[in-house]
């Protein structure tokens, strides 16, 4: 597919998210009998688990578009299903953040959430004022992390050869 058909396709920016290694500050460590014996016991790092299963759910890339009736002008980030954008992650407060897609300019702002909004590693004030996020910033939600790609950069990352 071209770049032209790609953008007609997805003509709105992308949230791709960031993933690296699970990170456990305080490991709670649960031991799981998975012999028939019960001799043998497997030590597992239960914060480590829950990261690895958030960045499964999390690791598909998110068109920044309306997908609920609810707030019209804005396109909502939270952990329940009544958001625009959906994140299944403990950090994330039920209504987390907000954006605004005027003109082509992302503005981006926290709902007052618990665990704090991000923009290129800045923590946004509380229901504060809108930020401008500029494609290829990274934001984040909670522990959440995402870069916001313009169509066309996000189909180059597909496309990297082109």
């Amino acid at each position: 597919m071209s770049l032209e058909d790609f953008c007609l396709r997805v003509p709105y920016p992308v949230l791709l998210p960031v993933t690296e290694a699970p990170r456990s500050a305080d490991p709670e460590v649960l031991a799981l009998e998975f012999s028939a014996s019960a001799t043998r016991k497997l030590l597992v790092d239960r914060s480590a688990l829950r990261a690895m299963a958030q960045a499964e759910s999390s690791r598909a890339p998110v068109g920044l578009r309306k997908t609920q009736t609810a707030f019209p002008t804005m396109i909502t980030v939270g952990r329940t299903a009544n958001n625009d954008i959906h994140l299944e992650d403990p950090s994330v407060s039920r209504f987390h953040a907000f954006f605004e897609v005027k003109q082509g300019v992302v503005e981006l702002g926290d709902a007052g959430s618990s665990e704090g909004t991000r923009v290129a590693g800045q923590r946004l004030e509380p229901k504060g004022a809108l930020v401008v996020v500029a494609p290829g910033t990274t934001v984040a939600f909670g522990n959440s992390e995402f870069i916001l790609l313009s169509p066309d950069m996000y189909w180059h990352r597909l496309n990297p050869r082109k």
